[in-house]
C-alpha cells in the first residue's frame, strides 16, 4: 500500500510541523560544530594566552573561522579537554 502524503490520516495537520521540527534539527546539527568552535577554540587559546602572561585576544566569531578549517576542527576537543585537565593541576 502506497501511502501518499495527502492521505487523511489522523495526525496529517501536524505533518508541517514534523517537516519543520526536521529542517530545525538538521540544521542545528550542521551548525553544533560551528557553535562548539565558538565557545571552545576562544577558551582554549586565551587560557594559555593568560597563563604566559599575554592579553587574551580570541573572540568567539574567530573560533568559528577556526572550525571551518577542517585540520583544526578535529583537533578542537581533544586540545580543549587537555587544557582543562592541564590547568586542574597547574592553578
Amino acid at each position: 500500500m502506497k501511502i501518499s502524503l495527502n492521505m487523511k490520516t489522523p495526525l496529517y495537520f501536524l505533518e508541517p510541523l514534523f517537516v519543520s521540527l526536521g529542517v530545525a534539527g538538521l540544521f542545528l546539527v550542521m551548525c553544533s560544530g560551528l557553535i562548539l568552535g565558538a565557545f571552545l577554540w576562544p577558551y582554549t587559546i586565551n587560557t594559555w594566552l593568560v597563563f604566559f602572561d599575554k592579553a587574551p585576544q580570541v573572540v568567539w566569531w574567530q573560533g568559528v573561522l577556526l572550525t571551518l578549517f577542517p585540520p583544526t576542527a578535529q583537533l578542537l576537543l581533544p586540545l580543549t579537554v587537555i587544557t582543562w585537565v592541564v590547568f586542574l593541576f597547574l592553578t
